[in-house]
């Protein structure tokens, strides 16, 4: 093999290597995301148990602001 095809045959499969990983991660940062989101709902329902935010208060709306918090964050470190 001449130096020319094995730079080649690198960069071919440094580009294949590079895409997997990027799936892999952007795979792995949406489940993070997704049990994150499912873990708000849980926080919200005994919060809302505990009296944090009041008898009143909406669930919905208490499991949106958690969940933006949490977008938020995942965006900061995006």
């Amino acid at each position: 093999m001449t130096a020319i095809t094995q730079t080649t045959t690198y960069k071919i499969t440094c580009k294949i290597c590079e895409s997997v990983a990027k799936a892999f991660t952007k795979s792995f940062r949406a489940i993070i995301v997704g049990r994150q989101m499912a873990v708000n709902a849980q926080v919200a329902r005994e919060l809302q148990q505990l009296g944090f935010y009041g008898r009143d208060a909406d669930l919905k709306h208490i499991i949106m602001q958690l969940n933006n918090k949490t977008s938020e964050e995942y965006e900061k470190r995006s």
